[in-house]
């Protein structure tokens, strides 16, 4: 719940910026895994905030707005796309990332 009303405050302000017309990056450590290509094939994350539909839905939201998810324009086939790898369970020699950070640019950009 507090992480979905954030994301409310948060699409309302960005909202407010890609309507300056300015050009404007938002990135950052958005804790949502956009797709389910966006992680690595597990099941231990399936009860986390991460990757619940509302959290996918809060930034499906923010991508309607008219921002474009740079990552995916620039990869956009890209089965494997990930920004980060916890250093537990040897996950990063073992390719277990998840796509959590983002950039989002305006039209502008």
């Amino acid at each position: 719940d507090y992480k979905l009303a954030w994301h409310e405050r948060f699409a309302a302000h960005a909202g407010a910026l890609l309507d300056t017309g300015l050009p404007v990056v938002l990135a950052g450590d958005y804790n949502i895994v956009p797709e389910p290509r966006d992680i690595y094939r597990t099941r231990s994350y399936d009860d986390n905030a991460l990757v619940q539909p509302e959290s996918r839905a809060a930034f499906a939201a923010l991508i309607e707005q008219g921002w474009t998810d740079v990552l995916r324009k620039v990869f956009p086939k890209e089965e494997k796309l990930y920004t980060f790898w916890d250093y537990r369970r040897n996950r990063w020699p073992r390719d277990a990332g998840l796509r959590l950070d983002h950039i989002l640019l305006s039209k502008k950009l």
